[in-house]
């Protein structure tokens, strides 16, 4: 589209220099028409410099786990193999185990996070 653009203000001049209407007005055509490629060049640039990639990610907060769940208890829902569901307060979140594999209806207890997942261990019966 630009080369055709180009082309076709190209042919403008060269068929307005055939019309012989004379050296000040050819130059007048010549700086307006130089005046207005400016002009759609600043404004394409304008729309390019809003519109800038990083901006799309501006405002995104990638999902996190909830820090008041740290240190509660609850009970896998899914087995834990290391990864799985457990539940806490009734709710159901992804859990990753940090000893590895958890029976299902295990007690559990959370020690942190990473991403959306919380990291858990089964709490030792008997201690």
């Amino acid at each position: 589209m630009a080369f055709l653009g180009g082309s076709l203000l190209l042919a403008s001049l060269y068929f307005f220099s055939m019309e012989n209407l004379g050296m000040p007005l050819f130059t007048a055509y010549c700086v307006s028409l130089a005046a207005l490629v400016y002009l759609v060049i600043r404004l394409a640039l304008w729309q390019v410099k809003i519109r800038a990639p990083g901006d799309a990610q501006e405002g995104f907060v990638a999902s996190s786990f909830s820090r008041e769940l740290i240190g509660k208890e609850g009970i896998a829902s899914t087995d834990l193999k290391p990864s799985g569901y457990i539940l806490v307060e009734g709710r159901r979140f992804e859990a990753i185990s940090q000893a590895g594999y958890i029976d299902q209806s295990m007690p559990i207890e959370i020690l942190g996070g990473e991403g959306s997942h919380l990291i858990v261990q089964p709490i030792k019966k008997g201690l």
